[in-house]
């Protein structure tokens, strides 16, 4: 449904942010249906204020590309912990 890609965020070296940048796959982005339920993900995401929910920020088209700019969490991702977890025979608390 979409690429996810790892940006720099500023145009200054050394004052640059790393992002993470969700694009639409090209084939979806023609597709209205589509592009309107990304949309209403991404206002959906953008109205979420909490420490532990990623942070947008921002939401935009480039020629016929739509994209999130979102917040970049180091760290393993949750797919890699339930693995280790189901593997060690434990559960989250």
């Amino acid at each position: 449904m979409a690429e996810i890609h790892l940006a720099r965020l500023g145009d200054l070296s050394g004052l640059q942010t790393l992002v993470v940048v969700k694009r639409v796959l090209p084939h979806l982005a023609r597709d209205p249906a589509f592009v309107a339920l990304f949309l209403e993900e991404a206002r959906v995401a953008a109205s979420l204020d909490h420490p532990n929910v990623v942070r947008t920020i921002e939401v935009g088209r480039a020629t016929d590309e739509y994209f999130m700019a979102l917040e970049l969490v180091q760290g393993e991702s949750l797919a890699t912990i339930v693995k280790e977890l189901a593997r060690t025979g434990r559960t989250f608390d």
